[in-house]
Order: structure tokens, then sequence, then C-alpha cells
């Protein structure tokens, strides 16, 4: 099954990346739209852009350090390999 977004957790020790990817997953699934988790806090993002290329996603969701200072969004569009803050 195809999945809408894949949000990916910013590899830290630091609980806030996760904390604001499972808002934005939980955001995302209040609008009818799938969305995947990633739940380990320590894998590095090729491998889930990887793990997103395998489940299909139409869209990947990117926190990183600047996007959460900003408190921004990074939307990578899979099918275009583009993407958007």
């Amino acid at each position: 099954q195809d999945v809408d977004y894949f949000v990916c957790t910013w590899p830290s020790t630091d609980d806030q990346f996760f904390a604001k990817s499972a808002q934005v997953a939980q955001k995302i699934r209040e609008k009818d739209k799938s969305a995947l988790l990633w739940l380990d806090t320590d894998t590095n993002l090729d491998k889930q852009l990887k793990a997103a290329s395998n489940k299909n996603a139409k869209f990947v969701v990117i926190i990183g350090e600047t996007e959460l200072n900003a408190g921004t969004i990074t939307i990578k569009n899979m099918a275009e390999k583009s993407q958007k803050t």
C-alpha cells in the first residue's frame, strides 16, 4: 500500500525532533492522508529516504535543526525529486 507522507525523524538524542515529527504525522492523518512516522531516533537520513522510496511514499517530511528553529518543515516530492521548505 502506497503512503502519502513519510515523516522522517532527525537523528538526534534531543527528544524535540521526534516530538515534532510525531506532531506533524498526526496533523497529516487529521487531514485524511496516510503518514508513516520513522520511530528510530538514531537512523541516518539516507536510510530513512531509502525506506520512504521502498514504501512508495509520495512525499517525505524532513524536520532538521534549521526547520525546528524556524518553525518550518521541508517536504520532498519523491516523484519530482524536488523539495521545498
